[in-house]
């Protein structure tokens, strides 16, 4: 879907031109993002045991790291990841002792608001305010940060982010050009560039924005394998989108799947790329798996019956197009009553259309 007109295209425009070079974006790291090389060996070690599953290694490495050099935030940030993990899985880390997962965010959250609150650092609100319950909570955080130093880059990348989720897209795109002028190559910013501008119906500026951010986080421990597979597979759906199916499977086959969220999705673009490239028996066989592994999706249903429109399965066409129709009618009320699932209206309405341009054609007896 495109929007480019309006917000959405100043917002590409200038967030664009705010990067000198879109497909260079010279980095100009501040204090908060100078991770000294000696500390790189450790940081590999403790994010190879992180991912392997052993968050006290991870831990025992990472921490004395963060008391050495308290500003440097992407150690801070790991530290956090860690922290909750242990907290959440086993219910207690250092002096914090939460008697659920459920609790563990919570309380860790309120443990750096106290610190932050305690000393008056810019890093410290940053870090609070990542764990904050709620938006607005998390803004307030960030302009006690932003009082402090606002020449932080995670300030303005933190309000970004938070102005993104709670849909303010203006002040987003606003903070987060603010942040690329601090750092032109900060790669949270990167990230978040990406997302907006491929929102805003940009493909080829959005690929080329993961590339970059994809290629400078490659070797760098401070993130997360599931992080990186996510971007790849954005990647990849964004080839599709530029008519480049081929480069699209190359970049999923280069996915770890032990590191992909959402498998669901990689067969979801895998099978939209085969069809692409005119692989239908292909493509219908990765919808298959989608549907197995997310049985209550829409989009599987959605891509499996236009694949069998273009193999000319009427019959099985028309009982995808039923089945997405009856798991809409099935979806339970949302716990907001002025949300309109607007994906479930328009397959819906898509299935309805569908159903009966077949029953014009091929009535039933």
């Amino acid at each position: 879907m495109r929007f480019r007109t309006g917000a959405w295209a100043w917002t590409v425009s200038t967030l664009l031109l705010s990067c000198r070079s879109p497909l260079t974006f010279i980095a100009t790291p501040g204090p908060y993002d100078q991770v000294p090389p000696t500390w790189l060996a450790d940081l590999a070690s403790a994010r190879l045991a992180f991912d392997r599953g052993d968050a006290h290694t991870a831990l025992a490495l990472v921490a004395p790291l963060s008391i050495e050099q308290q500003r440097v935030l992407p150690v801070r940030l790991f530290l956090q990841d860690i922290e909750l993990t242990l907290l959440e899985s086993e219910g207690r880390v250092g002096t914090l002792v939460a008697g659920t997962s459920a609790e563990a965010r919570g309380i860790l959250a309120r443990y750096y608001e106290d610190q932050a609150d305690a000393k008056a650092a810019a890093e410290g609100y940053v870090l609070a305010a990542r764990l904050a319950p709620d938006g607005e909570a998390a803004l307030a955080l960030l302009a006690e940060a932003d009082t402090i130093d606002p020449r932080c880059v995670w300030v303005h990348y933190g309000r970004a982010w938070w102005y993104f989720v709670l849909r303010r897209f203006k002040e987003a795109r606003e903070s987060l050009r603010t942040a690329l002028r601090l750092d032109n190559g900060h790669l949270p910013s990167l990230r978040l560039t990406a997302t907006i501008v491929a929102g805003a119906g940009e493909s080829e500026d959005a690929a080329r924005v993961l590339e970059v951010w994809l290629e400078r986080t490659a070797e760098n421990p401070l993130f997360a394998a599931v992080d990186r597979a996510d971007a790849l597979l954005d990647l990849a759906a964004l080839e599709v989108l530029l008519d480049e199916p081929k480069k699209a499977l190359k970049l999923l086959e280069q996915l770890d799947p032990r590191a992909v969220r959402d498998p669901a999705r990689a067969e979801e673009v895998r099978a939209a790329a085969h069809e692409a490239r005119g692989e239908l028996t292909r493509a219908l066989e990765a919808v298959s798996r989608a549907s197995a592994l997310r049985p209550g999706a829409l989009l599987p249903l959605v891509q499996q019956a236009v694949l069998l429109q273009a193999a000319g399965d009427v019959e099985g066409e028309r009982k995808s197009w039923q089945r997405l129709l009856e798991l809409t009618e099935q979806a339970p009320p949302s716990d907001d009553p002025s949300a309109i699932d607007f994906e479930a209206a328009l397959f819906s309405l898509q299935a309805h259309t569908r159903l009966a341009r077949l029953a014009r054609a091929s009535p039933e007896p």
